[in-house]
């Protein structure tokens, strides 16, 4: 599971306050043009020190304004810009091909523990309904869940540790048919598309309440089942504790190296997490299909 948020750092607040920022710098140098000539008429050597102090000056100067000015602004501009950039979504299972795109946006995060394209796609070829996409008004993938089924023999050895999922291969993925009898879930392969944008936080959000919607109407919530999932960044790892997963196994004693989080999901606890998600539905249409029917 992967997650990522970068909070208004320097840099952000920097970059929100550039136009005034670039106003300053350019300022500075006009003021140069005139000071450093003048400097020159009363006999001073002008040397390339002075140049370089003025540069530095300018410069300086130039991003203590973009500071200031990007940490008064209460509403920064990448994030108007960011708001309405992915326009509605749409969410349905997984083709081979966002898969695979999906697989690609994971490797910065996943580093040893990244799954290839080729060995997802045997998963998915398993069970076609284990996989969930949410694209954009223009068909880009902003967003990749699934979650998995596995057989006994493989889901024990996991949560144990023994295992990793880079050595789960199709035959340990069960059919859907038989992922709905299923007690205990794996919530693998999580993404979003620019997770440190404000972008990304949204998609993270929709996407959030998509895993909520799917796992209602594809499994249901008359049947308590054990939902796992391994921390790969420190963000999701906060997230699933503020959806009250516990860890069950350390990473220092896992194979993986990542600790594993359980949660018990019933009714009772799958309306206290949709307490803590907006209502999405208004920008967010479900299309995947079960049984003929949408779901």
């Amino acid at each position: 599971m992967s997650f990522r948020r970068v909070s208004p750092n320097i840099i952000i607040r920097i970059r929100n306050g550039k136009a005034l920022g670039v106003s300053v710098f350019l300022a500075c140098i006009s003021i140069s043009k005139f000071v450093l000539p003048a400097i020159g008429t009363v006999g001073t050597t002008i040397s390339l020190t002075y140049y370089v102090v003025a540069g530095t000056i300018s410069i300086s100067l130039a991003l203590i304004a973009a500071y200031l000015r990007g940490r008064m602004k209460l509403i920064p501009d990448s994030l108007i810009d960011e708001m309405s950039s992915d326009g509605s979504y749409s969410c349905e299972f997984c083709s081979g091909p966002k898969l695979r795109e999906a697989c690609d946006m994971t490797k910065p995060y996943y580093g040893n523990e990244y799954v290839s394209a080729d060995i997802a796609e045997q998963w998915r070829m398993k069970n076609p309904k284990a996989f969930v996409q949410i694209t954009n008004s223009t068909g880009e993938l902003c967003a990749c869940f699934g979650i998995l089924a596995l057989r006994d023999s493989f889901m024990n050895e996991y949560i144990r540790g023994n295992v990793a999922d880079t050595q789960l291969r199709g035959d340990d993925i069960l059919s859907f048919a038989e992922s709905k009898k299923c007690k205990s879930l794996y919530i693998s392969g999580i993404v979003v598309r620019d997770p440190s944008k404000h972008a990304g936080h949204k998609r993270a959000c929709v996407m959030i309440w998509v895993m909520l919607h799917y796992m209602k109407r594809v499994f249901g919530l008359k049947q308590e089942r054990e939902m796992f999932a391994v921390a790969v960044t420190k963000e999701s790892e906060r997230l699933m504790k503020h959806f009250n997963f516990t860890m069950v196994g350390n990473g220092h004693q896992r194979k993986d190296r990542h600790d594993m989080y359980c949660l018990t999901l019933s009714k009772s606890a799958w309306d206290k997490m949709m307490m803590k998600v907006s209502d999405y539905s208004a920008m967010c249409k479900i299309m995947f299909t079960h049984r003929g029917t949408k779901i």
